[in-house]
């Protein structure tokens, strides 16, 4: 049996945040694609043109919901199986924890200007929740790269 450190559950605790995060970002965007189907989002664009852009939009966000609710349910999966020490959750956490930090840079890019312009309440709050999902995967990586950490998993 292998002693595990206290970083270690430090780590387990920020997969499942991680998880948590991206199944509140996944509701979230389901109530973006429901804004972009009220009337308020509609008189942005008036009555003509604004039909194929809002329909775009609507497929958009409803396609990233579906694709945040999965991606959330696997690292929770990723936070049980870092419990267990299995290799394959180190090999996958470096790999899509790099990845989901340069999409995550860039969506708080776009939120952030998008926030200056919009300023209403769901963009502020999808903005707080990538600065909170950044900084989380920031946590992530750091623990996933300790030495100790990585130890546990080597066996």
């Amino acid at each position: 049996m292998i002693d595990k450190p206290k970083l270690f559950y430090a780590l387990i605790l920020l997969w499942i945040v991680f998880g948590v995060v991206f199944i509140y970002l996944g509701y979230g965007s389901l109530g973006i694609a429901l804004y972009l189907i009220s009337p308020e989002f509609t008189n942005l664009f008036g009555s003509e043109g604004g039909g194929f852009v809002q329909s775009l939009l609507f497929f958009a966000t409803t396609m990233s919901t579906t694709t945040m609710l999965v991606f959330g349910s696997i690292f929770i999966l990723f936070s049980y199986e870092t419990y267990r020490c299995k290799t394959w959750v180190w090999n996958a956490g470096v790999v899509i924890s790099t990845i989901f930090l340069v999409v995550f840079s860039f969506m708080l890019g776009s939120l952030m200007v998008t926030s200056l312009i919009f300023m209403n309440r769901v963009i502020i709050e999808a903005l707080i929740t990538i600065i909170i999902a950044f900084l989380v995967d920031l946590g992530i990586i750091f623990l996933i790269t300790r030495p100790n950490i990585k130890e546990c998993f080597i066996k």
